[in-house]
């Protein structure tokens, strides 16, 4: 904002050692009409023998075109691999020399103590660059004091004259005004863990902010040379990151056969095996009317699925899972709303059936509204890693990466730091953050808690040091923290991943990671896969091989959903060690609820959050006492009968657009986000498309605007029934062991917890005795 406030026409991203910001950066200087110019500072070693104490020069390297940013992310990636060998990060001078095409370097890092000479080994590096990199190559003058030139710029002058290299002018940006140095100063004590009465700490100059055109023209207007040479280096960089389609691998296609055929009969025979059809006629018409719902459902899908380019996604989704299976695995039945397609049920993908359940396809993937598929699969806690190793190993190491995510300093946690390193008493900073609400999901920003908060503001008001502490926190809030990786997303591409986007190396870390956060990843055509660890898989995996020892082989997908021992062990709320189920609160609602049906494990699976817990005892009491059951409108009760008129889900808001104002499904899901998200621009056109539409089914305008008030109000807190029924199905399975099988089932969970020592271990212990079971040595790990 700043640089399009002084109507620069181009701004360039250095950060120090990573691209991490860069698609970022190059949309906001997009929408503010600014050239983006991407590149980085990096350190070289010149010294060639990595056994010898290094040699470093600090460059900057900037994009000239796509083929300088192939290059450019794969140095900065060496970086990263460098820093494994010698705990910093550099790269050679060979890798610069090998990676030199579509780069411009500028250098400004030469002896700042004397005049250099032919002798020193500065001059004669230059030397060796000019005669390598030509006309790319640029002497960059910093000036960090606004009264005195140093040594520094004297021999760039020099090395300028003896060689011929063009200069030019540049000012490190660490900062966006003068007044934020203070702010920053703690920033970098953050990083260093140490405090700002460190002597020997790092410092940032404080001229490294933000100058506008006019201040760096009176910074250097003895030097109208470099100011022109400059100003030119926009012309020579031409290059856009731009978005792109898709990248999977297209490993399934052999011969003429199409991704789009393959998942097409893939789907169709995986669909009769679910069904369990035997010999079914090739003709999907003349299959028993009981199963054309499936198969016209299967059709739909896979139309939808292949005009958006997405069949490659769901064949490696069911790769990988199928192979789990194999390899006896333990794979959840589904997570989030990819549990409403009929072809992921199909594909081994997901284990619920989405019609049984009333789930929606439109709801995971909208015709409507272009967005990319994303299964999240729960896999065995202690197995998920061979899992990945099996993608790593078809797909190719160098195209296959983790994901990087970026901590941020939140409200509470910069009140805390900034406390630290202005070395102010901890217990009385724990206590002023202790004051700021800290609510996951909802948490305000900083500046509205001490506009509402009176005693916040009477403490700012009274106290010179807390109004400091606020000061800098305010300035530092949002800002990112650290870097580390996403604890369950890969991403799986057609080429190797360093081509489009560099990497990340965590050293805790088994792959490297994109240096570009999800949000960013999807826009270069990278899609993500999570590969989730659930313990709850691997506690009812042990519990399965403990009674296989018994010989009593037990498949979890066709337990007895109606089992009357299983519904009464919840109505008791005896669900410690039960999935979604054991929390002390939770306990109390089932024990009011006496569940009889897999349909209320779900609704309270979907109730039990903040917000729509407050329609938790209306469901309760109109299950006891039907006559209490109320619909927005006649034609709703169908829809809603199964939740006793309360609408939970953001299924049956869709739903509702479609019964009562003749919504598709796919608008009906925009409406559904609409509202969720409280889009008004949205909302208006689709609330009079609303009331059109009911017209139809003679419902008048009054009316069709209650209904869409009560629609709203419900869509607010909607839950997505794709992931409550597939965690519900679990959560149903550990109750069914605990209830069948009480012995092996604690012995397994017991073996879950036991490095853990802690309270819910303890627990299980009291529980175990209180049942009369009795643990043998051998039975634990």
């Amino acid at each position: 904002m700043a640089a399009a406030k002084d109507k620069m026409n181009a701004l360039a991203l250095t950060d120090n050692g990573n691209l991490f910001g860069a698609m970022e950066f190059t949309y906001k200087c997009l929408e503010n009409k600014i050239q983006p110019i991407l590149g980085t500072n990096l350190l070289i070693n010149y010294n060639t023998n990595l056994s010898e104490d290094p040699k470093l020069y600090q460059i900057t390297l900037l994009i000239k075109n796509k083929e300088g940013w192939k290059n450019l992310s794969y140095i900065v990636s060496k970086s990263y691999i460098n820093q494994k060998n010698l705990n910093f990060r550099f790269i050679s001078f060979s890798d610069l020399v090998a990676h030199k095409k579509g780069l411009i370097i500028l250098f400004n890092n030469v002896n700042d103590k004397e005049i250099i000479n032919e002798e020193h080994t500065d001059y004669s590096f230059i030397k060796q660059m000019h005669g390598t990199f030509g006309d790319n190559l640029y002497l960059d003058i910093f000036r960090p004091n606004k009264e005195e030139k140093s040594f520094n710029e004297a021999n760039l002058l020099n090395l300028s004259n003896s060689f011929n290299i063009p200069l030019v002018c540049t000012n490190n940006i660490y900062f966006l005004s003068d007044d934020m140095y203070e702010a920053h100063d703690c920033l970098m004590c953050i990083h260093q863990s140490t405090t700002v009465a460190d002597k020997n700490r790092i410092k940032i100059n404080p001229e490294a902010y933000f100058k506008s055109s006019d201040q760096m023209k009176k910074l250097f207007q003895d030097m109208n040379e470099a100011i022109i040479n400059t100003i030119n280096i926009p012309v020579r960089c031409n290059f856009i990151l731009e978005e792109s389609k898709p990248k999977l691998p297209s490993i399934f296609v052999t011969g003429n056969i199409s991704e789009e055929k393959i998942i097409y009969d893939k789907s169709k025979i995986g669909l009769v095996k679910r069904l369990e059809i035997s010999n079914p006629d090739t003709k999907i018409d003349t299959i028993h009317d009981k199963y054309n719902e499936y198969f016209s459902r299967l059709e739909y899908e896979i139309k939808i699925i292949n005009t958006m380019g997405y069949a490659g996604y769901f064949l490696i989704v069911s790769d990988f899972i199928i192979w789990a299976k194999k390899n006896n695995i333990p794979v959840g039945p589904g997570r989030g709303s990819g549990a409403g397609s009929i072809v992921a049920w199909a594909l081994n993908i997901t284990d619920l059936d989405p019609i049984k359940y009333g789930l929606l396809f439109e709801r995971f993937l909208n015709p409507d509204r272009v967005s990319l598929p994303d299964f999240d699969i729960d896999f065995c806690k202690y197995r998920r890693e061979e899992v990945i190793e099996y993608v790593k190993n078809k797909y190719g190491e160098d195209k296959v990466a983790q994901i990087i995510t970026f901590g941020s300093l939140q409200a509470r946690a910069v009140i805390r730091d900034i406390g630290r390193v202005l070395g102010m008493n901890y217990g009385r900073v724990d206590k002023i953050a202790k004051l700021i609400p800290n609510t996951p999901g909802s948490a305000k920003p900083l500046a509205d808690t001490i506009k509402e908060d009176k005693t916040i503001k009477n403490l700012i008001k009274e106290d010179i040091d807390l109004k400091r502490l606020f000061d800098i926190s305010l300035k530092l809030e949002g800002l990112n923290r650290n870097a580390s990786t996403h604890a369950a997303g890969l991403v799986i591409s057609n080429s190797p991943i360093v081509v489009d986007v560099p990497l990340y190396f965590d050293s805790k870390a088994q792959l490297p990671a994109t240096q570009f956060s999800m949000k960013y990843l999807e826009s270069i055509g990278l899609i993500k896969f999570d590969f989730l660890g659930l313990e709850t898989l691997s506690v009812l995996d042990a519990t399965l091989k403990l009674l296989k020892k018994r010989n009593i082989n037990i498949d979890l997908n066709y337990i007895d959903l109606k089992d009357k021992k299983t519904f009464e062990t919840l109505a008791l709320g005896n669900t410690l060690g039960v999935f979604q189920l054991e929390s002390i609160p939770m306990r109390q609602v089932l024990k009011q609820l006496r569940a009889d049906r897999i349909e209320d494990i779900i609704a309270v699976v979907a109730l039990y959050r903040p917000g729509p817990m407050e329609q938790i005892p209306a469901y309760i009491t109109r299950k006891h006492n039907n006559k209490l059951t109320t619909y927005p409108h006649p034609l709703l009760k169908d829809l809603l009968e199964e939740t006793h008129g309360i609408m939970i889900y953001q299924e049956q808001v869709m739903e509702a657009a479609r019964i009562i104002a003749g919504f598709s499904l796919a608008k009906a899901d925009l409406l559904r986000r609409a509202m969720g998200k409280k889009i008004k621009s949205e909302m208006s056109d689709l609330k009079e498309s609303f009331i059109k539409g009911s017209a139809k089914n003679s419902i008048s305008v009054l009316q069709a605007e209650k209904i869409f008030s009560d629609i709203e109000k419900f869509a607010g807190y909607g839950f997505n029934k794709s992931h409550a029924a597939a965690y519900a199905l679990i959560s149903y399975q550990t109750a069914w062991c605990k209830t069948n099988y009480p012995a092996e089932f604690f012995t397994s969970l017991l073996n879950s917890e036991i490095n853990n020592a802690n309270e819910k271990f303890i627990s299980i212990k009291s529980e175990i005795e209180r049942t009369g079971i009795k643990l043998l040595k051998s039975d634990l790990n």
